[in-house]
């Protein structure tokens, strides 16, 4: 294995680095640094109410009266209902915290409307 040489005109001023250093410095050079891990999320969940009717053409609605613009719309109950938790998530990710997100008082249920409870995370 070569040997280091040090060029100086004062050659009792350098001191030669200690073996711990060449070895780090070796394994860096072969080793690239590790990617840093990504940032994890907090998941919240939140606890939503859905109105959940059919209309005249057949076609399925779920609202979350409790939250303005959050619902939406399927082929099937299911399908509603599910595109809805998704318009859920969607509105209460747009908000910086929960105190700012505009919860409304719940309204009485329709005669021709389902009321049921899902959960929603985001």
């Amino acid at each position: 294995m070569p040997t280091k040489t040090y060029e100086a005109e004062n050659p009792s001023n350098l001191r030669p680095e200690p073996v711990e250093y060449w070895i780090a410095k070796r394994r860096q050079e072969r080793e690239p640094e590790p990617e840093p891990e990504p940032e994890s999320k907090i998941i919240k969940a939140y606890s939503v109410v859905l109105f959940v009717s059919k209309d005249d053409n057949g076609i399925w609605s779920a609202v979350a009266p409790g939250l303005p613009g959050a619902g939406s719309c399927g082929d099937t109950e299911a399908q509603a209902i599910e595109n809805a938790k998704e318009a859920i998530a969607g509105v209460l990710e747009c908000y910086d915290s929960d105190a700012d997100i505009p919860w409304k008082t719940i309204p009485a249920l329709p005669s021709d409307t389902k009321q049921l409870k899902t959960i929603v995370h985001v």
